[in-house]
């Protein structure tokens, strides 16, 4: 085996690893592009930002109780709208499992 394989192979992964992350952010950008602005936001600002959903209550003029009830509304639309309801069809798929014969 020549010696400089090892040091190729890891340069390898680390471009194949960065294609992967590209492709993933494009996905997560095309569903939220799906989603309403009040979704998309409450999703880009928690998850994507790490911002605390107080912070994003005051951003957004909204009462956290309000907050909750659309950050849940959120999540169901981004499941769907993230590579053609994948995320759906698999949790579909574990739960179905899951069930007794």
């Amino acid at each position: 085996m020549p010696k400089g394989t090892s040091k190729s192979d890891s340069q390898e992964i680390k471009l194949i690893n960065a294609a992967d992350a590209a492709e993933l952010i494009r996905r997560v950008n095309s569903a939220l592009s799906l989603m309403d602005d009040m979704q998309s936001t409450i999703i880009r600002r928690e998850y994507m930002k790490n911002e605390q959903p107080v912070k994003i209550c005051m951003a957004l003029y909204i009462p956290e109780r309000t907050f909750y009830r659309k950050q849940k509304q959120a999540l169901l639309s981004f499941a769907y709208a993230f590579n053609g309801g994948q995320l759906v069809q698999e949790a579909y798929k574990l739960l179905n499992d899951k069930q007794p014969a």
